[in-house]
């Protein structure tokens, strides 16, 4: 039996590192491993309800307070020591920050961490890669905030901590890119996400009435490129009164948006769902999605709607690129772009056909290379050759 204890910052909203830890506890093997999970900021109350369950075990720290804390490295030390872990796999700043220092206060404890996108690159300024390859012309345009001297100060530190680590993940190669220039380093690895594939099935009820939904999901911040896809939005509604744009999630520029909104009139065809509980419905209930992000690593709002059948348009990003194919499984546009993207939302409504073609190829794709069976297995290969090469010495 693998002791694997996960350390994060939150479980207490939805999001791309919630569903990776929902789908490792729920898919591992549980013959093969024992799954914790030390959640640092929340209390128990906070935790999502699909973590509670007899098969994890949940440490919950309710510590607030500034990136370092060394009762909260101590505190977690005794977590890892208490569950006797084997493994500990850090997600987020503040889990790998105090995660990875702490096990490695320990013997015999293999550290994992994942990079699930180019953050601590972007804040630390220490991008291996061509910043291009993921901000596009975002990059130059004014409206990315230059992150703050202790956001630069602590992803510096996140990404040199990577010297204790045995292994680390990322989710694209262009991520794996961003954190290391050299192919030959082996303990960069690249282990793409997959969705549920059990909980997201092909719907071809597409563009069946008048009315024709656009949709998106996301934390409602600058990464996501949402001012971009209203400014699309606005001249695509100016065009088509009929189509509604309907966008899930939660974040700091809400109000931001919302005053575009106002300000655009677009008031009836524009609708904030806050967060969403139930992605599956929301995705059955839209016509094509739009991913306008300005960075990403591998989202999985996009392999969800791949998987939903939905025809899919998005920014042309690196780790974007990785899974959609120009034309063949969606169509990419330029990040930061609001005229290229009224163009191929546009282009879409009006050759229905075409979408409808998108939307299955998009599906037959995802359920050939990302579904949540990959994931797991390629993530368990990773578990069992770092405790088999100890073995081996």
């Amino acid at each position: 039996m693998i002791n694997i204890l996960y350390v994060t910052t939150s479980l207490s909203t939805r999001g791309g590192i919630e569903e990776t830890l929902r789908l490792l506890t729920r898919k591992l093997d549980p013959g093969r491993f024992k799954i914790g999970i030390c959640v640092i900021r929340d209390n128990v109350e906070q935790i999502l309800q699909e973590f509670s369950t007899p098969d994890v075990t949940v440490y919950c720290g309710s510590r607030r307070g500034a990136l370092y804390s060394l009762s909260c490295t101590l505190w977690v030390r005794k977590v890892i020591r208490d569950f006797d872990a084997d493994i500990v796999h850090t997600h987020t700043a503040k889990g790998d920050f105090h995660g990875r220092i702490a096990a490695f206060s320990l013997p015999n404890v293999k550290i994992v961490t994942t990079f699930h996108d180019m953050g601590h690159a972007y804040c630390s300024g220490t991008d291996r890669s061509s910043p291009s390859s993921h901000l596009g012309s975002a990059a130059s345009d004014g409206r990315i905030p230059t992150p703050t001297f202790v956001s630069k100060l602590y992803s510096f530190i996140n990404i040199n901590l990577t010297c204790l680590n045995s292994k680390v993940i990322t989710v694209a190669d262009s991520v794996r890119a961003v954190y290391t220039a050299s192919p030959e380093d082996t303990r960069f690895q690249t282990v793409r996400r997959g969705y549920d594939e059990t909980r997201f099935q092909y719907n071809n009820e597409r563009f069946k009435g008048d009315e024709i939904v656009i949709g998106t999901i996301g934390r409602l911040v600058w990464q996501k490129g949402y001012q971009y896809l209203l400014e699309a939005f606005s001249v695509v509604s100016r065009e088509n009164p009929q189509v509604k744009l309907v966008i899930g999630g939660t974040g700091a520029m809400r109000s931001e948006l919302e005053s575009f909104v106002r300000a655009n009139s677009l008031e009836s065809n524009v609708q904030f769902c806050g967060e969403i509980s139930d992605t599956r419905t929301f995705l059955d209930a839209i016509d094509l999605y739009v991913q306008p992000s300005l960075s990403e690593g591998c989202p999985f709002t996009i392999l969800e709607a791949m998987g939903s059948g939905l025809p899919i348009v998005a920014s042309r990003l690196a780790g974007i690129e990785e899974i959609i194919e120009h034309n063949k499984t969606g169509i990419l546009v330029p990040p930061a772009n609001a005229s290229a993207l009224a163009s191929a939302i546009l282009s879409l409504i009006n050759n229905k056909d075409k979408a409808l073609q998108l939307g299955e190829a998009g599906y037959k794709h995802a359920r050939a290379n990302f579904t949540s069976e990959q994931f797991v297995t390629n993530l368990s290969d990773v578990y069992t050759s770092l405790l088999s090469a100890t073995t081996d010495k």
